[in-house]
Formats: structure tokens, C-alpha cells, sequence
């Protein structure tokens, strides 16, 4: 048999190999699909039952997040302060701490990564987000959409790694009067991430049980419930520059939000 014969009849082979895989894998999947919707709606239920308002539709699916250990990048860590402080940027290294300034104002970076900027002598913005939005463009970190808080002069936005934000020390701008006084982050710049277990966090049900137990350990009196975002919590390291994080979901209420650990399944405010 010609060569060429052997290779098509190969192609074929393969092909139907492949369909006969996909004829078993898609009746499992839409198994899978309808149980897990079915899953929201029992939720959903049994939080009427409690006269607390969940929409199944809007439970998200869930991502295979794993605890992670984040290896932060120093120069790009300094390259996204050096943004916020403007030119002529200076480093002088403590016993405790990076410090910088610029002519924007000083920063102190921590081995750790937490961070604070301070700002001097800049004009009130016209408006606060959108200034905001341009400051935290120019660093280039990967984040989330920004969000305003008190009233308007507070603009905070989530770091992402791989995607999926960290909900805990955000990224955020402080104004007084409209005029930008402080920038405050636990700076997560990566430079290597690694899994550090093969456990993978809890799906968004769980999630959504756990907080339904927790109610009265909580004190939690609302009656609706508005979002519910799948993402981590950070935790500096002992290493330096290292941040761990943890899968987490993120339950926001109509009388504040809530933070439940992917692992253990705790429930804390946010």
C-alpha cells in the first residue's frame, strides 16, 4: 500500500478514534452541567426558605484555583513606584525597608511588599477615578476595575494573578478634597508563581453553604444577595518578596461582604 494510502488511512483512524472520545466525554458533561445547575437552585431555595434572595443564575461556575506562593518581582515592584513618583526617582535601602522618592512624594517599600506611597503638592484631580485609572495605567500592574468608596474619595482596585483577583490589600487611592494624598497595596508583582498544593479550592455551592452556616456566627441579618466572585486572599511570606495565597470566594451582600476560604471553608468580613 502506498505511503501516502497508510498516512490518510491513519488521519481516519484517529478521527473516529477522536469522535468515538467526544460520543463518551459530552453525555458526562452535560450530566455534570445539568447537576451542578440543579445544585444552584436547591441553594437558591434554601435561602428563600431563610427569606434571603439568590438569584441561581448569577452563581458563577467554578475555576480549579490551588494555593499558590508568589515570588514578587523587586524590579518590577520599584518600576510601578517609580511610575507613581514621578522623575528623579531616589533609593536608599533601610535595615527594614526600600524607601524612594520622586517628585511626586516618598514610598517605603517592605520586605514583605507591603507598600506607601505618600504624595505632596499635586493639584485636585477633575475627576477621581478617572485619575485614578491613568496613575494605576501608568504602573502597568495587573488589576482589576477600579471601584469608588467614601463618597467618592477612595478609588480601589484587585490585583489578578492568572486571572482571578486577591481580594485582601488592595491596590488603593486615597484623595482629600479631590487631591490624590496616598496610595497603599501589598504589591504583588509576579515574577514566579508555584503551586504549593494539590488540593483545589472549594466550588461556589460550598461556598454559598458555608456562609448559609455561618449566619449566626457572622451575625449576618441581610436579605439578599447581590455577587459572588471566586478569587484569592494574600499573605506575606517569611521569605522576602514572597506572597502566599489561598482560593477564596467573596460573598457580597446587601449589608456588606464576606470572604470564605477556598480550603477551610471560614467565613470572615471582608
Amino acid at each position: 500500500m502506498p505511503a501516502s494510502k497508510i498516512k490518510n488511512l491513519i488521519i481516519l483512524i484517529l478521527a473516529l478514534a477522536n469522535l468515538f472520545l467526544l460520543a463518551l466525554v459530552l453525555p458526562a458533561r452535560r450530566e455534570q452541567a445539568q447537576r451542578t445547575q440543579q445544585e444552584k437552585v436547591q441553594i437558591a431555595a434554601l435561602f428563600a426558605e431563610a427569606g434571603v434572595t439568590l438569584d441561581a443564575a448569577s452563581v458563577p461556575q467554578t475555576q480549579t484555583l490551588y494555593p499558590l506562593e508568589v515570588t514578587c518581582s523587586e524590579e518590577g515592584q520599584i518600576a510601578a513606584i517609580s511610575s507613581l513618583l514621578g522623575e528623579s526617582v531616589t533609593q536608599t535601602q533601610t535595615a527594614y525597608a526600600l524607601e524612594l522618592s520622586g517628585e511626586n512624594g516618598r514610598a517605603t517599600l517592605e520586605p514583605s511588599g507591603a507598600l506607601e506611597v505618600l504624595f505632596g503638592g499635586t493639584t485636585a484631580a477633575a475627576d477621581v477615578r478617572s485619575d485614578a485609572q491613568a496613575r494605576l495605567k501608568e504602573t502597568g500592574l495587573n488589576c482589576t476595575a477600579l471601584r469608588l468608596a467614601d463618597g467618592g474619595q477612595t478609588a480601589f482596585a484587585y490585583f489578578t494573578v492568572s486571572g482571578a483577583p486577591i481580594f485582601t490589600d488592595p491596590a488603593t487611592f486615597t484623595y482629600k478634597n479631590d487631591t490624590l494624598i496616598r496610595f497603599s497595596a501589598l504589591l504583588v508583582v509576579p515574577q514566579s508563581v508555584v503551586r504549593t498544593d494539590q488540593t483545589p479550592g472549594i466550588s461556589a455551592q460550598d461556598a454559598l453553604l458555608a456562609f448559609y452556616g455561618s449566619r449566626m456566627e457572622t451575625g449576618w441579618v441581610g436579605s439578599s444577595i447581590i455577587g459572588v466572585t471566586q478569587g484569592y486572599t494574600a499573605k506575606a511570606a517569611v521569605e522576602p518578596q514572597t506572597v502566599r495565597l489561598t482560593p477564596c470566594w467573596r460573598v457580597e451582600t446587601d449589608t456588606g461582604a464576606f470572604l470564605i476560604d477556598g480550603i477551610t471553608a471560614a467565613v470572615s468580613a471582608a
